[in-house]
């Protein structure tokens, strides 16, 4: 089930199609069916789990940079070059190298975190202030979690489920 760039899935069908129903009800959506490919990751869904990788990805900035025929290296720079401001080559286009670089960001922050012998879900986001005592990470970070628990919760509501309860944001200080 696609909403935008949210993604449901259940192991409890009756669950999932209970969901997708009210979803379709509330917004304006279409079920695509199972999921071939998202944001970049292709995902194949087999009996025994789901399964990613960004092969198709990361052949299309191969070839987009012009790099399909590259030889994989284990350090990508020339060691002991001495590196001089005029070196002779022509201007790199700053348009491309950002767009170089965006992917590749993207590439790394896309790639699944392991944890044991499962995968686990994440988050990146790019902070909006600088902390630097402990204290004062320890305080962005809560303020950062409150605002998604508002969210979700408002969230919630607007799909008719009311949160009677107060939300308890845990700040583990280790």
């Amino acid at each position: 089930l696609y909403v935008d760039d949210l993604i449901y899935t259940r192991n409890n069908m009756k669950m999932m199609t209970e969901f997708k129903e009210d979803m379709m009800k509330t917004f304006e959506m279409t079920d695509l069916g199972l999921m071939n490919y998202f944001l970049g990751i292709e995902v194949s869904q087999k009996k025994k789990g789901i399964f990613i990788c960004q092969k198709k990805y990361i052949e299309a900035l191969l070839k987009k940079f012009k790099m399909s025929g590259s030889k994989t290296v284990t350090t990508s720079l020339v060691t002991k070059e001495k590196l001089q401001k005029d070196d002779g080559a022509l201007d790199a286009d700053a348009s491309r190298y950002r767009s170089l670089v965006g992917s590749l960001l993207y590439l790394t922050t896309t790639r699944p975190s392991y944890h044991g012998s499962g995968i686990f879900s994440w988050v990146s986001k790019k902070q909006a202030t600088v902390a630097r005592p402990t204290t004062e990470v320890e305080y962005v970070a809560t303020i950062e979690a409150t605002s998604q628990a508002i969210w979700l919760r408002r969230i919630l509501v607007e799909m008719g489920e009311q949160q009677d309860g107060p939300t308890t944001i845990y700040c583990d200080n280790k």
